[in-house]
């Protein structure tokens, strides 16, 4: 079982959020964590692994896809296609792929990719699906099809060289699709339960599919490629949990939301949770205590074991260590 949560003190705090708040940056943070603002404006910031690259969502005028680089926030879709919040980068940070909200066949439906170098140019693979990830050699994305009923439900592959599409084995059903760091599994969520879905790992090897539970919110993996951490609501209550793709049983670690684990290790961030209010950024493993690294922040997404980005109510943040 995990520890209890860290602590961290009153005066400490106090300078932290004082200089969230005036935009400054941080030499000195909690648990050797500094921070800084990016960004006075977005949500849901993603950062290339490969780059100081961020993409994010900006809901004020002109709302769209933005991407962050060295500074300045260049607006990549005014004349679409609309993004959803699925973006996600290419390992080697040198594509980026989203999609497209509509219905099947609409012009400005479904999956697009775009190179870095050239961020305004999108591609579409297909033209309807949600959630795209990178394969691991970046020669292709998996995907989720429309929840509509229709044989293109399930996960999808797709090679990038030829647009050529075919479905997963035994992911019929399949919702928000993840690689695995190692490339070899990919996770997804399947319908089923009341406050959730359930979350099944489909080996790419050896095509063996193992449900692992039920009632999952949102899940991510741990850079060891054997461990999801995922988020579930019971009782009235979110929690974070950690589980192995062999375990038995789920760990339940704290209560919280949004976990997401590092590329490597076994590290995760969460946003912690007291009562119904938000209580910062946390990051924890299997077997060691969940420590507090920011008194503000969520949606935070590791970019590398050193680099985290979020949000918060002053803008995009950045944490490093």
């Amino acid at each position: 079982m995990l520890g209890a949560g860290w602590t961290c003190r009153v005066l400490a705090g106090g300078l932290l959020m004082a200089c969230l708040l005036s935009g400054c940056s941080s030499d000195e943070g909690a648990n050797g964590w500094s921070w800084r603002l990016l960004w006075p404006h977005g949500t849901r910031p993603v950062a290339s692994p490969a780059s100081s690259a961020v993409l994010f969502t900006q809901e004020q005028p002109p709302p769209g896809l933005y991407l962050l680089l060295q500074g300045t926030a260049a607006h990549l879709n005014p004349a679409g296609p609309a993004a959803r919040t699925d973006y996600a980068w290419s390992r080697d940070g040198a594509r980026f792929c989203f999609s497209g909200p509509g219905e099947a066949g609409d012009p400005d439906a479904g999956i697009f990719v775009a190179w870095a170098s050239a961020p305004t140019e999108f591609e579409r693979l297909w033209d309807r699906g949600s959630h795209p990830r990178f394969l691991a050699d970046g020669q292709g994305v998996v995907c989720a099809g429309p929840e509509d009923g229709s044989d293109d439900e399930g996960i999808w592959r797709i090679t990038l060289s030829n647009q050529a599409r075919d479905s997963l084995p035994l992911a019929e059903r399949g919702l928000s699709p993840e690689v695995s760091p190692d490339g070899l599994k990919i996770a997804y969520l399947m319908t089923g339960g009341n406050l959730g879905r359930i979350l099944v790992v489909l080996n790419l090897e050896t095509t063996r599919r193992d449900t692992l539970v039920n009632e999952v919110l949102n899940y991510s993996w741990l850079g060891d490629s054997r461990t999801l951490v995922f988020e579930t609501f019971v009782d009235g209550v979110q929690q974070v949990h950690v589980m192995g793709t062999g375990d038995s049983a789920a760990v339940t670690v704290a209560a919280g939301t949004l976990p997401a684990g590092f590329p490597q290790g076994t590290e995760f961030v969460y946003t912690g949770l007291e009562a119904d209010r938000i209580a910062g950024l946390w990051i924890a493993a299997p077997n060691r205590p969940e420590e507090r690294i920011s008194l503000t922040g969520s949606w935070a997404a590791p970019a590398s074991a050193n680099r985290i980005v979020a949000q918060d109510s002053t803008g995009i943040i950045e944490l490093t260590r």
